[in-house]
């Protein structure tokens, strides 16, 4: 939230951009009483690219699917853990906790590196994440992915299923990233930002980039944007009141 804060106290001339993410511009809405920016304190530029919550597990415990997942949760019950780090993290663990059944506890952390570095070393069970955290381990053999939070199957994981395909149809999230300027930045500034934007997120190199990350390009209009946040406040906040997330 600091940096979203800090973009909001600088003057509105375009000098400042956001890259906000779903966490920023939506999450942090439903999960905290007080945040000290609104919506409507910026204005959408371009969108970026979406991210696919993975599940993904140790892969020194003998689970390989999601219904596995399931079996071992009730073979020990209460003995899961889950890492998180930001909103997002935490309601995707919270999710698959509560849709699943499998009752994972949450175990908070400051940042990803911690959780990485605590599933390597077998304090943790299960994280869920975007691919650019999660696929070099799955590479190196460290974790094992076996499922996606996201509405459609990733990219950068083909085989892994969507939970909605197994049968869990309110364990959907879809993360993104954005940018973002104050909302009282002129017009003609905001278009012309736009525009330089546009001509980066639309060409093949930008795409292959985000690709290489396991990221999927998203591209779409500050309108566009801007409904975006509007839609996904409330929604998110629904799936945060529905996995018993309660604000802090």
């Amino acid at each position: 939230m600091i940096g979203t804060n800090e973009t909001k106290s600088r003057q509105p001339d375009g000098h400042t951009i956001l890259i906000g993410t779903i966490t920023k511009q939506v999450a942090n809405y439903g999960l905290y009483k007080s945040v000290p920016y609104q919506p409507s304190d910026f204005k959408g530029i371009a969108c970026l690219y979406s991210a696919s919550p993975l599940v993904a597990v140790r892969s020194t415990l003998p689970i390989k699917s999601i219904a596995e997942l399931i079996e071992y949760a009730k073979q020990h019950p209460g003995e899961l853990t889950y890492g998180w780090s930001s909103s997002t993290t935490k309601i995707g663990g919270e999710l698959l906790s509560s849709r699943t059944g499998i009752g994972l506890r949450g175990v908070p952390y400051k940042g990803s590196p911690q959780i990485v570095t605590d599933m390597l070393g077998e304090r943790i069970d299960v994280y869920v994440d975007g691919p650019p955290t999660i696929m070099s381990h799955v590479k190196e053999g460290t974790m094992r992915v076996l499922a996606t939070l996201a509405p459609k199957r990733a990219e950068a994981m083909p085989d892994a299923p969507t939970l909605a395909e197994l049968g869990y149809q309110n364990a959907v999230m879809d993360p993104w990233n954005g940018a973002f300027v104050r909302s009282e930045t002129p017009d003609d500034t905001l278009k012309q930002i736009a525009a330089l934007f546009e001509k980066i997120t639309t060409s093949e190199e930008f795409k292959g980039d985000l690709r290489k990350l396991g990221l999927e390009p998203w591209c779409c209009t500050p309108g566009e944007l801007d409904e975006t946040v509007k839609k996904d406040i409330p929604l998110w906040a629904d799936l945060m009141s529905s996995a018993g997330i309660e604000k802090q």
